[in-house]
């Protein structure tokens, strides 16, 4: 994987190299400003094609049904998280190509190093979220049987589920590396109805302690920005 990340970065410090390298040799304005909108529209759209980079590379290793599947999950994902940092990452190297002062050459000496700046900073986050979540699934699937024990032998599910109930981690939170919310679903064997309990997880004493705080009122897409517990927005 590691492997497959570092190529990726290096054709992408190529892509960008070449559009500064024609930058830097055109002689005419039209040629400047082509050879900087290209560069542009690369940072810009990063996420986008740099996870097309990304999957091409990947499959000369993952030949497999699976992985075809999954494969155009890996460009939603990086769109949805990633594009509008690089967007504005885009502007600001524009912003600063045009506003500082001298010849071209200076403006785009700058102007390169901002955009290297910017995108080393969304790289480096993104690889830190990336160890966090990573603890964060291990600390999961280590926590998950006695989240679902809290889930089903709390007093609150009496009446909600006709038992005998099965239940199943659905998604977790997490914060700085640990979960710190779980959806926990809990089915009845024997009839049709089911819920889906949002447990907070308390760490403050060291080990943890599950908190019930409510059954969810909509689907969890968007759990991180919206109460899961209110019904309407």
């Amino acid at each position: 994987m590691l492997n497959q990340f570092s190529i990726t970065a290096a054709i992408t410090v190529v892509l960008l190299g070449i559009c500064v390298m024609l930058n830097a040799r055109s002689t005419t304005n039209l040629g400047r400003y082509s050879s900087l909108t290209l560069l542009l529209v690369l940072i810009g759209s990063l996420p986008v094609w740099g996870s097309f980079v990304f999957i091409v590379i990947g499959s000369f290793k993952s030949k497999g049904g699976d992985y075809w599947a999954a494969a155009p999950w890996i460009v939603v994902i990086a769109t949805i998280k990633y594009l509008s940092q690089t967007i504005v990452a885009a502007a600001i190297t524009a912003a600063v190509y045009f506003l500082v002062p001298g010849e071209p050459k200076r403006k785009l000496t700058v102007a390169t190093l901002t955009s290297m700046a910017l995108l080393g900073g969304i790289a480096w986050r993104a690889n830190v979220q990336r160890v966090d979540d990573k603890h964060a699934s291990r600390v999961s699937a280590k926590e998950g049987d006695a989240v679902k024990a809290f889930v089903v032998s709390a007093p609150e599910l009496q009446g909600l589920v006709t038992p005998p109930v099965e239940s199943w981690v659905i998604r977790n939170m997490n914060r700085d590396g640990l979960p710190v919310r779980y959806a926990v679903a809990v089915k009845s064997e024997a009839a049709s109805n089911g819920v889906t309990v949002i447990v907070d997880v308390d760490r403050s004493a060291g080990e943890p302690k599950f908190i019930w705080v409510c059954t969810a009122k909509f689907d969890l897409y968007d759990w991180e920005r919206k109460d899961p517990c209110r019904s309407s927005y």
